[in-house]
């Protein structure tokens, strides 16, 4: 499925590329109005996977867009997928604000949300694992419906979260994060409630050692940057039916 843009705004960006005879690319946005009366213009493209979502209020919508139930209670939960719009939407002249609208399904509730809430599970994309086939514990990055770094090729080096999902024996969902000195540097300097594996233009994160001390999994993460790298220690600890993670340390960059 081809995800579009409709013209109205237009956005000159240079494209990141080491070859020199590259030539400065532009990207078309559509702008239109904050509240969408009707879904008419609106095309959706099947698609099969998992989301996370994320969200104090979050809104589910039928095909015309319009309001049938607050499932804001699903914060921080894994749904099904199944389909995504073909187009990009822009509420704003803030480009990073454009979304795509998701539909999604989860027991007997099926309707539509706001991109920017839900969280595509990049089961192709396992950051680290370890555990026989029966004991495993994996960690999938995620990535949400609104707009990122890059849109057809072109950089656009929009902000955005990256939270992770661990998925273990009897457990499959977000690590909350424990705030701390760490964690804020960690998180460029904001305080995000989830542990994330960054990969944007500030920093690469790799988890480069993984040991199992009883409850502790406890892990060593590489931040690579355009210009050097640096190495934490990170603790995740289960307990009341869920994970949290602790960072102990954010190492200097060499």
């Amino acid at each position: 499925m081809k995800r579009y843009l409709m013209a109205i705004l237009m956005i000159s960006l240079y494209a990141c590329s080491n070859a020199p005879e590259e030539q400065q690319k532009e990207v078309v946005v559509s702008e239109v109005e904050a509240v969408v009366e009707s879904a008419t213009a609106l095309e959706f493209g099947g698609m099969s996977g998992k989301v996370v979502l994320i969200g104090e209020k979050i809104t589910l919508l039928d095909k015309k867009l319009q309001p049938i139930g607050d499932i804001s209670n699903l914060n921080g939960k894994v749904v099904d997928l199944i389909a995504v719009s073909d187009s990009l939407l822009q509420p704003t002249k803030d480009l990073c604000a454009a979304f795509w609208y998701v539909e999604i399904k989860t027991g007997n509730q099926k309707g539509i949300v706001d991109g920017r809430q839900a969280y595509q599970i990049l089961e192709s994309k396992k950051a680290a694992s370890f555990g026989t086939a029966n004991d495993e514990v994996a960690f999938f990055r995620t990535e949400s419906f609104g707009m990122g770094q890059f849109y057809d090729g072109d950089m656009i080096d929009c902000s955005m979260n990256q939270p992770i999902v661990l998925k273990a024996k009897d457990y499959y969902g977000l690590v909350e994060l424990v705030p701390n000195e760490y964690s804020k540097k960690a998180s460029w300097g904001t305080d995000y409630p989830y542990w994330e594996l960054k990969n944007d233009a500030g920093g690469y994160d790799e988890v480069t050692n993984l040991e199992r001390d009883g409850d502790l999994i406890k892990l060593t993460i590489q931040r690579g940057f355009q210009e050097g790298k640096n190495s934490s220690e990170l603790v995740l600890k289960w307990a009341d039916n869920k994970y949290t993670a602790t960072y102990l340390t954010f190492g200097a960059v060499k």
